[in-house]
């Protein structure tokens, strides 16, 4: 490693796609970005084209490399919205369907009680019926290319992170981090592989899918401008993020505030603790780092149907909350688990009380803030309680939103100004975790005296119907 090595973080999201070079310090050397947003229809379909997300990243490769030249490229790693699955065949490298992404709802039907039981024994997932497992069942179910390839023995079926390592690198390997593997909820905590038992519940083949990899491995080489770049490490964003100023400090909590939000309380070896899901942040330096999780898919789609329903852009309609008021006595609640999976999968999302479009935008982030406090109470029981929230994220941009987080848990709210956490904490992997690294630039949100915020949570409690029990 040279004071001119440059690290780079290829960054897939819910939004499109980045690429990011840092240099042995941490410190941020150039970036590229390109807009590409999901498909969703009246269905409950959220999805991608999988060569226009192959395109995306090519795109944002190639535009780095004229800022930061590719002979200065050491290594490179990729980071990607987990919840997304791809499908394609192996033989012809052609897709076989679009990539399926968080918030998809077309395999919502009710588990089996076999499956419940299993889920909240093997890993404390809850579960509904969108988990990475049956929105694969569901290819099988439905699409005949899917089949066509699968009793062809053609067929893989995965992380979305598996697909674009298959088609991006020289080698085309078939492989996953076992953070993106989790993610798709066919994995037991601590144990390696896939989980037989969960991929039996399913009914798919261990056959189809990549072989699960630890975090940093050698996957393959990006071909940059001819330069062969070594792949170094693949993850998820939510996974990588609490890497972001080297490793993550246990008293803190790490919520990831996009279109799936995920909220990490380190808890160093695995913990079964259902409601929860045990996850995997990492497995590099001979070491495995765990965390307790949360999960909620539904709050960006509820913002974006809100804007779509008042002709609105997204990102202006967040941005009209700054500064505004916390909610008061009479302001608008809104009812829905927010795809969090802790209350019955059929709970429908809607409004108690009245109001305008501000007033129904800052019920639906109250409701996501409320969804997070009940998960945070669900942490206290099984690990210390948090001294910080460190935010990262689309909705942590907002600091209306980190105002109330902060308010509502108590503790103070940390964000960055780069929202690049992933990214940088995939960058300190693939630089081989160095001891030096930049901390960004942060700021810090105290929460507000307020007992109307609680007072609030607690109501919104007693108007939601008592928490799964499977």
């Amino acid at each position: 490693m040279n004071d001119m090595d440059a690290f780079i973080a290829i960054e897939q999201g819910p939004h499109g796609a980045r690429a990011l070079a840092y240099d042995a310090g941490g410190r941020r050397l150039g970036e590229a970005f390109s807009s590409l947003g999901p498909r969703c229809n009246a269905l409950g379909h959220v999805e991608y084209d999988a060569e226009d997300l192959l395109d995306a990243v090519r795109v944002v490769v190639d535009s780095l490399a004229r800022q930061v030249a590719a002979d200065r490229w050491a290594a490179c790693g990729l980071v990607t919205e987990g919840a997304a699955v791809a499908c394609w065949d192996e033989t012809s490298d052609s897709t076989l369907a679009p990539v399926i992404a968080a918030g998809d709802r077309r395999a919502g039907s009710a588990p089996s009680p076999q499956l419940r039981a299993a889920m909240r024994r093997i890993s404390g997932q809850p579960c509904s019926g969108n988990l990475g497992g049956s929105r694969m069942r569901w290819w099988l179910d439905h699409s005949a290319p899917v089949r066509t390839s699968a009793a062809a023995g053609h067929a893989v079926l995965g992380p979305l992170s598996s697909f674009l390592l298959h088609r991006l690198l020289d080698e085309h390997p078939r492989l996953t981090d076992g953070a993106s593997a989790a993610c798709l909820d066919l994995c037991a905590p601590g144990k390696p592989g896939w989980c037989d038992e969960l991929l039996a519940l399913f009914g798919l083949p261990q056959a189809f899918l990549p072989t699960i990899v630890p975090t940093a491995t050698a996957y393959g080489h990006l071909n940059v401008g001819g330069r062969r770049v070594p792949m170094q490490a693949s993850t998820v964003a939510g996974s990588a993020a609490p890497f972001a100023d080297g490793l993550p400090d246990p008293r803190h909590v790490f919520i990831q505030l996009d279109a799936v939000t995920t909220i990490l309380q380190p808890s160093g070896m695995p913990v079964i603790a259902a409601p929860l899901a045990t996850t995997l942040l990492g497995d590099f330096g001979g070491l495995s780092h765990y965390a307790l999780e949360g999960r909620m898919e539904g709050v960006g789609n509820a913002i974006d149907a809100l804007a779509m329903q008042h002709g609105a852009e997204p990102d202006r309609l967040l941005l009209s909350l700054e500064g505004a008021p916390l909610p008061g006595v009479d302001a608008p609640f809104h009812l829905g688990d927010l795809g969090s999976g802790l209350w019955q999968a059929e709970l429908p999302e809607r409004l108690e009380g009245q109001g305008g479009l501000r007033e129904q935008l800052a019920a639906t982030l109250e409701a996501a803030a409320f969804v997070l406090r009940t998960h945070l109470d669900e942490m206290h029981q099984h690990l210390p309680a948090p001294v910080l929230i460190v935010a990262e994220g689309r909705l942590a941009a907002n600091r209306w939103m980190c105002r109330l987080l902060a308010t509502l848990a108590g503790v103070p709210v940390q964000r960055s100004s780069g929202n690049d956490a992933a990214a940088r904490g995939l960058a300190w992997i693939v630089a081989g975790q160095p001891a030096a690294w930049a901390r960004a630039d942060v700021e810090m949100i105290a929460p507000e005296p307020r007992e109307a915020t609680l007072a609030r949570y607690l109501h919104w409690l007693s108007l939601m119907p008592p928490p799964r029990g499977d």
